[in-house]
């Protein structure tokens, strides 16, 4: 069945095109990426390519006509195909101009140097705009239009098989069509912008760092069935907190608290008391720890490090502040010490800087699951049947499930939950207290 050849529409605002120039005749054939007609639109003159092979079995809006965008101005199809009883868009009153009118054309056509009275196609233009050579100097046609095919003859230009934008890349990137390379065939944008980066593609070597991250989070996707689940959590409390630990020590310790601080003891209370999964997944076996070890992801310039916090949970918040202080510093310097590393029990990722605010975070093999929080956003919710203002922040915990089933995961949720949502009453804050 044949097919629509549709006024193209160029930006939300377009809302119809004029026919400077169809290059084709009905019953010409053509090929995918051959130059078929140009469309002058409000802003510039657009060159329509053929969007495959087959032949032109009729034009229906005329050189000069315009047309609403998205509506047939031709059908394009094999020989003897049936065309849709269709009248042709009503055309606009506007005088039919002639193809050298002085419209506005893309920058490739513009730059070809333009005598007084010469008529040329925008792809005659494209050629000897690359060729520098004035459309003055070329012989048109019988009907006194330069072609492509006059445009190659005076340029002596060998014909090359190449789409209208191959062509137009090559100009605006000092591109020698002939030059390019794909064997032998058509040539299209791809074929350009492959010889504009000298044929060969662009890497960029992985630091250590991000190998050796790559390799083990490759390693928990392929060999850990994980699920993740979520949860928002009330951090009213927590913040309440944080503020008192800035006042009362941050000048006296020279630091300053951070939620982060917080949820670290948070995450070390719950895992205490949820010791089923504080283990690893070793050969169908589990392996219970004897510490509870908190990861915490850090960015660096080098790529993701998780240096662990050790026994946090006999920690309190200031030797937890001081310690991920240190171990923050040494990962963005580059020192870290092997025994900073290894040996968690969970870790920990705060994307909360970076906006987001649900995710999926994948465990740091060999742990058995890991926390990721998001963003503080304030939001209405219902307290004792009132609706009030809350900074709420989601809590993201994938788990293994060859190491915890559903309901042991949600036991593992909701204490976080517990604790972050009260944490005075589990934690403590002062004083060594735990």
């Amino acid at each position: 069945m044949a097919k629509e050849i549709l006024m193209p529409k160029m930006g939300m605002t377009m809302e119809t095109g004029t026919i400077v120039k169809w290059y084709v005749n009905e019953g010409d054939h053509v090929e995918k990426g051959d130059l078929v007609l140009s469309v002058e639109t409000d802003k510039a003159v657009l060159d329509v390519e053929a969007f495959e092979d087959g032949t032109i079995l009729k034009i229906l809006t005329k050189e000069g006509e315009s047309a609403p965008v998205l509506t047939p101005i031709g059908y394009l199809g094999q020989p003897g195909e049936a065309i849709p009883d269709a009248a042709a868009p009503a055309a606009s009153s506007a005088a039919k101009e002639e193809v050298a009118a002085p419209v506005e054309e893309k920058a490739v056509a513009a730059a070809a140097p333009v005598g007084e009275g010469v008529r040329a196609t925008p792809l005659a233009r494209a050629i000897c705009a690359e060729k520098n050579v004035p459309l003055k100097d070329v012989k048109p046609n019988e009907e006194g239009i330069i072609t492509k095919k006059e445009a190659l003859a005076h340029t002596d230009v060998p014909p090359i098989k190449a789409t209208p934008v191959a062509q137009r890349m090559a100009q605006e990137q000092g591109i020698d069509l002939a030059q390019v390379s794909n064997g032998g065939g058509r040539i299209y944008k791809s074929d350009v912008a492959a010889m504009a980066n000298n044929g060969a593609p662009t890497y960029q070597e992985l630091t250590r760092v991000q190998k050796v991250a790559g390799e083990m989070l490759s390693k928990t996707w392929q060999t850990m069935p994980m699920v993740t689940n979520c949860i928002e959590l009330d951090v009213t409390d927590m913040q309440r907190l944080v503020s008192l630990l800035n006042e009362r020590y941050a000048k006296q310790l020279n630091t300053k608290f951070s939620l982060t601080d917080v949820m670290i003891k948070v995450l070390a209370q719950a895992m205490a008391q949820n010791p089923n999964a504080n283990v690893y997944y070793e050969d169908g076996k589990l392996r219970c720890l004897d510490s509870i070890n908190i990861g915490l992801a850090a960015a660096t310039p080098r790529g993701l490090v998780v240096p662990v916090i050790r026994n946090a949970d006999k920690l309190n918040i200031m030797e937890i502040n001081r310690e991920k202080n240190r171990l923050v510093a040494a990962a963005r310097d580059g020192k870290l010490h092997p025994d900073d590393m290894g040996g968690a029990s969970t870790s920990y990722s705060n994307m909360g800087a970076y906006r987001a605010e649900v995710f999926t975070p994948i465990i740091n093999y060999p742990e058995s699951c890991i926390f990721g929080t998001g963003a503080v956003k304030k939001k209405a919710v219902v307290v004792n049947d009132e609706i009030v203002i809350r900074p709420m922040m989601w809590l993201n915990f994938t788990y293994d499930h060859r190491v915890l089933d559903g309901e042991q995961a949600a036991k593992l949720l909701n204490a976080v939950k517990d604790v972050a949502e009260m944490p005075a009453l589990f934690i403590g804050y002062e004083g060594g207290s735990r």
